[in-house]
């Protein structure tokens, strides 16, 4: 089978022939230009010796006006003005050529990104929520809702996922004599977790300890000693929820493989832009410009359609994004608190933890403390899953309490720090 060579690919090579074999022509043309300037100064200056011989103090001063002019004024000429030589001007001629098909070989392109982006219009017919009232997925696991909504950078859903193994009873909060908080790992009661992401995080809280109980403390030292494996773990389990989100229909294989290829365009495309630009710059050819308005276009379409394309979602996909964007709105402008005074606590737990990963969290907690003012006073948190133990109230300073904040922002703050020693240039890039 006959490999098939692209133009540009042609194009670079010529390219850097014009520029090897004209640089020498140009240097050679323009030292001649500088010897003959230097031949006609010198021969000026002898004439006006013998000229001005009866007057030598105003040859002497016209003499020192001629030395001093520059012989550098008019500046070296540009490699396409004498381009004479018949290498450099057969290559010249060949590489204006392939500039002006490759130009053309691209406009079809442009209408078919045109006809891509008319496409995903009709598919993906999204209509707008701006308040949505009601969790939109509670089988889907925290960390696949991050994945979803494209929630990166977000360390937040490795504390909602312990809460949400919490309230599925595979672990429970206590805090031990010194007023710290120890995870308890229900181990018999792990049938619960049916997810693969979640099954994968809860197998890796199994390894902190041999007696299934653990302090913060513990498994922030766990974590540190152990990064580049648990940061490992972590990445199936996000492998797991992208598993688990295509077989919820939202997303599909070739919706990413397309995404894939259309990103492949975008980065040739950019690629061909910055080398029309250097070929402009140094050879000076006004040719590059049709073709480069035409790559503009297309860069344009390109990114157009990556928009439209929005990381490879379903249109099922697309509109349950739209939900937990709505879902978001809700707990962030006080609905939460608005139309749900008298909620169980239960379902209060709920929204903290989907508050977590939607990082609306310090809102909801605020609306919470609004709607139970006298929490811990009146006993009414002894039923919940974790908010007797990860309170949000601070009855003596009445503020929002430090126990569920700190306990939050620690597990984040482990992942945080092991993610960034792991991956150092995706976290500068970012």
């Amino acid at each position: 089978m006959k490999r098939k060579i692209h133009i540009y690919t042609v194009s670079v090579l010529l390219f850097f022939s014009l520029i090897s074999n004209n640089k020498l022509y140009a240097e050679s043309q323009y030292a001649n230009q500088l010897n003959y300037k230097e031949i006609i100064k010198n021969s000026i200056i002898a004439e006006m010796v013998e000229s001005f011989e009866s007057d030598k103090s105003k040859a002497k001063s016209l003499i020192n006006y001629f030395k001093n002019i520059s012989i550098y004024d008019n500046g070296p000429l540009l490699p396409e003005e004498i381009c004479n030589n018949s290498l450099a001007s057969i290559i010249l001629s060949v590489f204006k050529i392939l500039i002006f098909i490759y130009g053309i070989k691209n406009i079809p392109k442009s209408f078919s990104y045109i006809k891509k982006i008319i496409e995903l219009n009709k598919i993906k017919t999204k209509k707008k929520v701006n308040i949505y009232n009601k969790i939109p997925d509670e089988d889907s696991s925290i960390i696949s809702i991050k994945y979803l909504c494209n929630l990166y950078p977000n360390s937040n859903f490795l504390p909602a996922t312990l809460l949400r193994l919490c309230i599925k009873k595979a672990l429970r909060f206590e805090k031990n004599s010194e007023n710290e908080i120890v995870i308890i790992l229900n181990i018999e009661n792990n049938r619960n977790i049916s997810l693969e992401s979640e099954r994968i995080i809860y197998e890796e809280l199994i390894k902190i300890s041999d007696t299934g109980k653990f302090t913060v403390k513990q498994f922030e030292k766990y974590v540190k000693n152990n990064q580049f494996a648990f940061i490992e773990d972590i990445e199936r389990a996000e492998h797991a929820a992208k598993i688990e989100q295509l077989q919820n229909g939202n997303f599909s294989k070739e919706n990413l493989d397309e995404l894939k290829t259309y990103t492949k365009l975008f980065g040739i495309n950019l690629f061909t832009i910055c080398f029309f630009c250097l070929a402009y710059l140094f050879v000076g050819l006004y040719s590059c410009l049709f073709t480069f308005f035409i790559l503009i276009i297309n860069l344009i379409l390109l990114i157009t359609i990556y928009i439209k394309l929005d990381y490879g979602t379903t249109e099922k996909g697309a509109n349950e994004k739209l939900l937990w964007n709505g879902f978001k709105n809700y707990i962030q402008y006080n609905y939460l608190l608005k139309e749900n005074k008298e909620t169980k606590l239960a379902i209060w737990e709920n929204y903290l933890i989907y508050s977590l990963i939607l990082n609306v969290e310090t809102s909801a907690i605020m609306q919470l403390n609004k709607a139970y003012p006298n929490l811990i006073k009146n006993n009414l948190v002894n039923n919940c899953s974790f908010l007797n133990v990860l309170p949000t109230y601070n009855i003596e300073k009445n503020s929002i309490d430090n126990t569920f904040n700190n306990f939050c922002m620690r597990i984040s703050n482990s992942y945080g720090s092991a993610y960034n020693f792991v991956h150092p240039t995706l976290t500068n890039n970012s």
